[in-house]
């Protein structure tokens, strides 16, 4: 997270920051220099902090017999497999060199691993560099009995490094990496009025690598010629300049989990979670059939993508289905949705795919997969000019004699069969017929660049999602004003909207109550008198990442409830194409309600956000222990039967509601709201 906030949000930071104008951000109002001291001094922090955590979390798994060696703690009797493993596997890969006139201080890579040296030789001293390329083992074990006992790569590297510059005195040395800006905007490659999009992407991929480093991150702290030096080399502050005890790159973390997922280190693991059947959809029914017959709502990771798969599957094959469209953002790498629509378009269907080329570190994956997309016959478009087309929406059409027939699935993540067993994200399936016109008048919008149109009961940015929720929040202040009742509940990643923010502010003091999930950014203070204390903000953070954004109006009994892609931060509501999708039928809605319900009284994971700008853990006043996520899946598995959803119910961490006591706490809820 934090090597992406260097890259994306500290990155952008620099650019301004280059210009000559004093621009003051309207939240903060701090011009962006000041913006990235204050983030260096925090990053500071947050770097002990880490590390700390880093090394307490090594201690205790040492109690479980999983050591990680360092070069200050190797017993002898490992010294001479190490020797050979470094000579044998890593020596013949390394690509070493040294820095003088004749050797030029070379590009170094973002976030890859370099370990730097300061040599002697003969009166003559000089910079020596080893890059630990991706291609060797992060991860080496060593000769064990009892324990499971490793050492990273770069550790054992620079043991050895005396091997490497042979004839030279090591005076110094230290394992560091740069964090590069990726902030790129696609503006800057429209040079040609005629560009091909595509390649236009693929240039600006490689410029990419290229950009300013804005961060250094050092291993321990070295003597400061070293810092100096490669501050100089790099154009960096001291203040750019992060030291740090634990490891700069995790990924060694994966390949400890693959060699202890054995009986031995079960404790050490989360119980298994499988995705659950869709409860609308039976196995051997034709999904296709079941949503033209009702809405069907499902929800990531706790119930499967296969529905999604099923239906485009279906599709592919139906001699009723004409047309399909689709927006992809993240694909996963073998992508069981983009073969779906290859086969449709093979069998004669037409297949729309907006791909959004610009979907930030998934550029070159999505390049990819429109190649194929268009080899295949399916219509490709890049969306519009300057917006990213961040909605993900499907739209299946069928000519069955006279009668046309819509099928529309919108949800809140992407159409990634990985990330859904790892997201939390909300989809709907529906027929509704408005719905399926909202949609072809979405997908022709961005076959002619269209952004102005008006839709029936879709929002779509960059005009409508903002507009409409400020309105929606004007008609639950003017209903409190008048009966004393307003309730907006939300749930999604980041608020930074400075109008929205201020329309919040502004239903607080009209007597609105507002509960926020937000797992992310937030630029709001709940809690001030006067000002924001009918505002209560919470976070959860948990085993799967919360992506779902949900956003319920009270809107004086008649509720309003709307599923999206967008969050409410400035860059959703005015620079993308995003899509808030009504929920029409009333048991879904109530169905999703009550999710949102269940997260509100989450006391396991739920972190709440105080007036001083720091989470605190949810105090627990003698009620059951509440961990949404595995309540939520708890509730999968009972409605997934015959599953044997038991002994699973029965863990310590969640105590399950029975319908009754269910029932009972709504109706509390709902007339303590009344009054």
């Amino acid at each position: 997270n934090l090597d992406e906030f260097y890259m994306v949000r500290v990155g952008s930071l620099y650019d301004r920051s280059l210009l000559k104008d004093d621009y003051l951000d309207n939240k903060t109002l701090l011009t962006a220099k000041q913006q990235l001291n204050a983030i260096y001094d925090e990053t500071a922090l947050l770097v002990q902090k880490r590390d700390l955590i880093y090394e307490r979390l090594c201690t205790e798994m040492e109690e479980h017999g999983v050591i990680h060696v360092t070069p200050e703690n190797i017993a002898e009797r490992d010294l001479p497999y190490l020797s050979d493993y470094f000579n044998q596997e890593l020596f013949p890969l390394l690509s070493p060199q040294i820095i003088d006139h004749k050797h030029p201080f070379p590009h170094l890579a973002n976030k890859q691993l370099y370990i730097g040296l300061f040599l002697n030789n003969q009166d003559k001293s000089v910079f020596g560099l080893i890059p630990i390329n991706d291609y060797l083992e992060n991860l080496i074990l060593l000769p064990s009995v009892n324990s499971f006992k490793y050492m990273l790569v770069e550790e054992v590297i620079s043991m050895f490094a005396s091997s490497v510059f042979k004839g030279y005195d090591i005076v110094d040395k230290v394992v560091f990496r740069i964090t590069r800006n990726a902030d790129l905007e696609v503006d800057e490659a429209y040079y040609e009025e005629d560009a091909d999009y595509r390649s236009t992407m693929t240039e600006l991929l490689k410029k990419r690598k290229k950009l300013a480093p804005v961060r250094l991150e050092l291993s321990l702290k070295p003597g400061h010629k070293f810092e100096h030096f490669l501050c100089k080399k790099l154009g960096l502050s001291e203040n750019q300049v992060f030291i740090t005890s634990s490891p700069m790159y995790y990924s060694h973390i994966n390949a400890i989990s693959k060699y202890l997922n054995n009986k031995r280190y079960t404790n050490l693991f989360y119980s298994p979670l499988t995705p659950q059947s869709c409860k609308y959809i039976h196995e051997n029914e034709s999904v296709i059939q079941r949503v033209l017959k009702q809405d069907v709502l499902f929800s990531y990771p706790y119930q499967s993508i296969n529905p999604l798969i099923r239906l485009l599957k279906e599709a592919a094959s139906d001699r009723y289905v004409v047309s399909i469209k689709i927006t992809l953002y993240r694909l996963s790498c073998d992508s069981k949705i983009v073969d779906a629509l290859i086969e449709a378009s093979e069998n004669g269907k037409e297949v729309v795919v907006v791909v959004e080329l610009n979907a930030r570190f998934d550029e070159e994956n999505n390049i990819n997969w429109s190649n194929k997309l268009e080899e295949a016959g399916c219509k490709v478009i890049y969306g519009i000019s300057k917006f990213k087309v961040h909605s993900k929406i499907l739209l299946i059409t069928r000519k069955e004699g006279k009668k046309t027939q819509y099928l529309t699935h919108v949800g809140t993540g992407n159409y990634n069969e990985n990330t859904a067993k790892l997201y939390t994200d909300i989809n709907i399936l529906t027929s509704e017929r408005v719905i399926g016109e909202d949609a072809i008048r979405f997908f022709n919008n961005l076959t002619i660049s269209n952004m102005n149109d008006v839709y029936k009961v879709l929002l779509v940015s960059p005009h409508g999602i903002k507009n409409s929720f400020i309105k929606l929040i004007d008609e639950e202040i003017e209903y409190c004003r008048k009966r004393g009742i307003g309730r907006i509940i939300a749930k999604f990643n980041s608020l930074t909207d400075k109008d929205l923010i201020d329309k919040l502010i502004e239903a607080s003091c009209a007597g609105v109550k507002i509960d926020l999930i937000i797992r992310g950014i937030c630029c709001l203070q709940p809690g001030i008198k006067s000002k924001t204390e009918n505002i209560s903000i919470k976070s959860i953070v948990g085993r799967f990442l919360e992506h779902s954004r949900m956003y319920y109006f009270y809107n004086g009994g008649n509720e309003k409830l709307y599923i999206a892609s967008a969050d409410l931060m400035t860059r959703n509501m005015e620079k993308r194409f995003e899509i808030a999708c009504p929920i029409l039928d009333s048991n879904i809605k109530n169905e999703i309600v009550e999710m949102l319900e269940v997260h509100l009284r989450d006391n396991v994971k739920c972190r709440i956000l105080h007036t001083d700008g720091n989470y605190y853990y949810k105090p627990n006043k003698g009620e059951p222990r509440i961990d949404s996520q595995i309540y939520l899946y708890d509730q999968a598995y009972q409605n997934n039967k015959p599953i044997e959803a038991s002994s699973y119910s029965q863990k310590k961490h969640i105590i399950p509601e029975n319908v009754i006591s269910k029932l009972i706490e709504k109706v509390k809820y709902r007339v303590n709201e009344f009054l």
